[in-house]
């Protein structure tokens, strides 16, 4: 604009040939971008939609230049929910194409936090040589991303698992659905759909229901420490993560051991999981932990005080938490004193902060009657695992 005032002020030919350039300029390079987005061919190759807390999503796609115009300036990026963090690579690849020539991209989007998320749909932006027109297209759909907890290997962890003398099993009836049926009965009026057992209603011809047993009452119970106070750190390195990698790792090994396992947590909502063994156990854990916050108000000393179903004297616990309290211990000695076998897992809060570790004096005179393993950020799961903390009245 300013050369065209001038021109019409001074008549001078120089800002006329100025004003003719920027025109000329100005519709090539509009005719550049809407061409090279037209002429760019993409198409998005089906990736895996599970990952685990650690992990990357990728998302790939293939661009082909279908002339012999070079193309410049690509932008490729993938719209997701998953967060951001401060060490997180930047959601865009950047590109040129030559003429007739494919290319492949990878977009790395790191999945750092258990959780259902939303991945795609891609964008693909194209700009002129000169950056000053900018045209974007959009491909793919919106898929469905979830983002599980690691699970770690712990064939060398003592589950301390209640024992009897030889096989003994409780053949006794119970009104409540267990992993063990013990026999078949006339439908009663009342039954539930799940107590049908429909292979002998087909061969009968008439609704049976099945009668279950308590079974084996060596259990395990697996209590996780949610609570909002509790947690500290950030993403993949954060208590909140550690704590669900744990109990996830418990629960598959207590599966592959043969061990009916349960599941306790009060974050942004309550699970309670009995004791099973079923081959789907292990499925519903993990759903319903990717589906849970760690932004509970209930200590893990209360839950244990609110869930009086895991009191059965062959039962164990398993308690994992960043927070040892006499309220915690007195519920432990209480449970202990019922013949359960306890043991706890310390996730050290103070190491996933920056805050300098404080003695603490209430903390210093407590007593710990029972197996302590300790973890702090960065350590080896696995390994830190396999033996119990060797001075567990110091935490």
């Amino acid at each position: 604009m300013v050369s065209l005032f001038t021109g019409l002020a001074t008549g001078f030919p120089l800002f006329y040939r100025l004003i003719y350039i920027i025109l000329l300029t100005t519709i090539v390079s509009y005719w550049w971008v809407w061409i090279s987005i037209k002429q760019i061919n993409i198409v998005e190759i089906s990736s895996k939609t599970i990952s685990e807390v650690g992990g990357d999503f990728n998302q790939k796609l293939i661009l082909s230049n279908s002339t012999l115009l070079p193309k410049t300036g690509i932008e490729i990026s993938t719209h997701s929910t998953l967060p951001n963090y401060p060490d997180s690579p930047k959601k865009f690849v950047a590109t040129n194409l030559n003429g007739l020539e494919n290319y492949k991209v990878t977009i790395k989007l790191p999945t750092k936090t258990r959780g259902v998320f939303s991945v795609g749909p891609s964008e693909i932006s194209v700009s002129d040589p000169f950056g000053i027109f900018k045209m974007r297209k959009t491909i793919g759909s919106t898929k469905k991303l979830l983002v599980y907890p690691k699970i770690h290997n712990l064939s060398n962890f003592s589950l301390n698992i209640s024992k009897f003398e030889g096989d003994y099993k409780i053949n006794k009836q119970t009104p409540v659905i267990t992993p063990q049926v013990g026999s078949i009965r006339k439908y009663s009026f009342g039954d539930s759909l799940n107590r049908i057992h429909w292979k002998s209603t087909a061969k009968i011809g008439r609704l049976m229901s099945k009668e279950f047993e308590l079974g084996q009452t060596n259990n395990l119970w697996v209590l996780l420490d949610l609570a909002e106070n509790s947690q500290a750190g950030l993403g993949s390195e954060s208590t909140d993560e550690y704590i669900v990698s744990i109990g996830a790792s418990l629960a598959n090994q207590s599966i592959k051991s043969k061990i009916p396992v349960g599941l306790i947590a009060y974050g942004d909502k309550k699970i309670v999981i009995p004791p099973n063994i079923t081959n789907n156990q292990l499925d519903l854990i993990l759903l319903k932990l990717i589906e849970t916050k760690a932004t509970g108000a209930t200590p893990i000393s209360l839950v244990l005080e609110n869930e009086p179903s895991i009191i059965n004297t062959n039962n164990s616990v398993i308690i994992i938490t960043t927070k040892i309290t006499i309220d915690l211990l007195k519920k432990i000695d209480f449970l202990i004193s019922k013949h359960l076998k306890i043991s706890i897992i310390f996730v050290e809060k103070q190491s996933f902060s920056n805050e300098e570790k404080k003695p603490d004096s209430n903390q210093q005179d407590l007593t710990l009657n029972t197996t302590m393993f300790k973890i702090s950020k960065g350590d080896d799961i696995s390994k830190s695992l396999k033996s119990p903390y060797q001075n567990p009245n110091k935490f």
